[in-house]
């Protein structure tokens, strides 16, 4: 839940600034990537675990 509250706080800090937004936009989509990584990681292990 923190993990998503950071990614909304970036994107508004930074959806003022056209320069730096590309930038930051790449970042963010990496970082939500990752974070889909690791929901099916962790949904796979549930899986196992049940």
């Amino acid at each position: 839940m923190i993990y998503a509250l950071s990614i909304v706080v970036d994107r508004l800090m930074f959806s003022g600034k056209s320069e730096e937004n590309s930038k930051m936009k790449k970042i963010i989509k990496a970082r939500d990537i990752k974070k889909q990584q690791a929901d099916k990681l962790l949904k796979k292990i549930d899986k196992v675990t049940k």
